[in-house]
């Protein structure tokens, strides 16, 4: 098999600003997060992701995916 390039996309469609009041807080201000740990909301926003895909670039460049996953 050739070398080939993977490329992994990650998309930030929440609007978190929006959505705030689904979101459980501590007495800090910092989001509890379901794994019992918390993080502050610029962080939240920075990292939250609700969908990836992975592609396989072709050699004249164009990207075929191979695999998506929408987390919402």
């Amino acid at each position: 098999m050739p070398a080939t390039e993977i490329v992994v996309s990650f998309f930030y469609n929440i609007d978190y600003d929006e959505e705030a009041d689904d979101y459980r807080s501590d007495d800090h201000g910092n989001v509890l997060l379901i794994s019992g740990q918390t993080a502050d909301w610029e962080t939240i926003k920075c990292n939250g992701y609700d969908a990836f895909a992975f592609y396989v670039k072709k050699e004249v460049g164009t990207l075929l995916a191979f695999a998506q996953e929408e987390l919402a």
